[in-house]
């Protein structure tokens, strides 16, 4: 059993590596980030599989089967950490104005 998990590690290690390798990088290197699109990889419309290869993600993320759809989920992800420091920043500001003994109840102190 051990001997297949080794064997599926080395594979899939091996398979990620060469789907990088012939991929095409449709931007330069932002945020620790690249994204990739793969032309062995195609939907029926001749659609390659995309990708973002980041330093905060353990291997590549292939997560969508099309340009357009890589740049949907960028766009949702980009929306939603937008709207997280939104969110944190009212909170600080609502933050500042409670008293220092209500806010260190507040933050567990």
């Amino acid at each position: 059993m051990l001997h297949s998990f080794v064997y599926f590690c080395r594979l899939t290690y091996y398979e990620q590596g060469t789907q990088v390798k012939r991929s095409l990088a449709i931007s330069s290197w932002g945020d620790a980030a690249i994204w990739l699109l793969d032309p062995k990889e195609q939907d029926t419309q001749g659609e390659w599989a995309g990708g973002c290869w980041a330093s905060w993600i353990p291997g590549m993320n292939w997560t969508a089967t099309s340009f357009a759809q890589l740049m949907e989920k960028e766009l949702e992800d980009f929306v939603r950490l937008r709207d997280d420091d939104l969110t944190n920043e009212i909170y600080m500001k609502q933050m500042q104005t409670i008293s220092p003994n209500i806010k260190n109840d507040l933050m567990g102190y």
